[in-house]
């Protein structure tokens, strides 16, 4: 899955709860455009993540060459 669709559905996400807890759990009203800027935080945090993840994952995948055969000339 692309990592922005994935990061823009998880920031979607907490934006719905972050709503529904305020609203019915806290009874108060919230200002959007903290929950926004939360949002927008989430989004490139994700984003980051994966991009750290990813390069971890391509440096402990690197395997060196060592040749323990008889050469073959």
């Amino acid at each position: 899955m692309n990592i922005y669709i994935l990061s823009f559905i998880i920031a979607i996400t907490f934006f719905i709860s972050k709503n529904i807890v305020n609203k019915y759990i806290y009874k108060k009203n919230e200002n959007i455009k903290i929950i926004l800027k939360d949002c927008i935080l989430i989004f490139i945090c994700v984003i980051i993540s994966n991009i750290i993840y990813e390069n971890i994952e391509k440096q402990s995948l690197n395997e060196v060459a060592v040749f323990t055969d008889n050469p073959n000339f």
